[in-house]
Parts: structure tokens; sequence; C-alpha cells
């Protein structure tokens, strides 16, 4: 039976890491191997989330995987700029009204070339949308390390 470990306090004083087929390392016993032996589930918080303000400017730097924080934002502003401007204001759905009209993300992400990029299609969508609607709330800049050395 699985246990269940609730509150920051006890995840920090007991932190188990799996390493290889059924052995576990853990801080408690002196960093030794031992059988995996227990299943543990974490549950709580997993981070701050991105704590969106509903306007201004919000700008975030990142490279690689980094940019996966950002695509659920990305995709958000998506679906909000295409239903905003087809259907009537009465039957947008309520989660796409959070953000103002002057909210604006500015994404600046950098990739080491162009077979790793992450979510680049996403990006590039909501800029299309965005010149065909006229709107100003996504700016996206990418960067290929590759194109540097040459």
């Amino acid at each position: 039976m699985p246990a269940e470990v609730d509150g920051m306090t006890q995840i920090a004083n007991n932190i188990a890491l799996t390493t290889d087929v059924g052995l576990v390392r853990t801080a408690e016993n002196g960093d030794q191997m031992r059988p995996f032996e227990e299943l543990f589930m974490i549950k709580g918080p997993m981070g701050r989330g991105l704590e969106i303000k509903p306007s201004g400017v919000h700008v975030a730097f990142c490279g690689g995987t980094g940019v996966l924080v950002f695509l659920d934002l990305v995709s958000h502003l998506l679906m909000r700029n295409i239903f905003s401007s087809k259907l009537p204001a009465d039957r947008v759905d309520p989660q796409f009204k959070y953000l103002k009209d002057n909210f604006e993300f500015h994404l600046y992400v950098s990739f080491a070339d162009q077979d790793q990029t992450i979510g680049l299609e996403l990006c590039e969508a909501l800029e299309r949308v965005n010149v065909k609607l006229h709107l100003t709330n996504f700016r996206f800049k990418v960067r290929m390390s590759e194109s540097i050395f040459f």
C-alpha cells in the first residue's frame, strides 16, 4: 500500500530518489542503496506557477526545454485570440476573459538548432494569428545557437 507524504516539511526531511530497477537511494540512510520496499506518493503544490497578472507586459527568457513552462500560456493566448475574434463576447468562455486587452507576453527563446526546438510551431502559429487579427499581445524572438558559429 502506498505511503502518503503530506506537507513540505516531511518532503524536505525524507527524500528518496529512484535510480534503477527496484533500487532506491535515500538521504535518510546515509546515501546507501536499498531494495525498493515502499511506494511513496507526494501530493501538494508542485510550484507557484507563472502567477500571471491580467494586464501589463510580461517578459520571459529561456533556452531549450525551459520554453515548456510557457507553452500553456502561448496556447491559451492562441485560443483566446481566435475565440474572442470569432465568437460574440457572451459566448467566449470566462477563462479567456481573465487576461485584459493590455496584456502582452514577450517570449525570447534559444535552441541549439532547428532539430532541438520545442513548441516552435505553436509560437509561430500565435504570431501568424496575431498578424492576421492585428493583435499585439504576443511577441516572439527565437535564436538558434548553431547560427552564431557560421
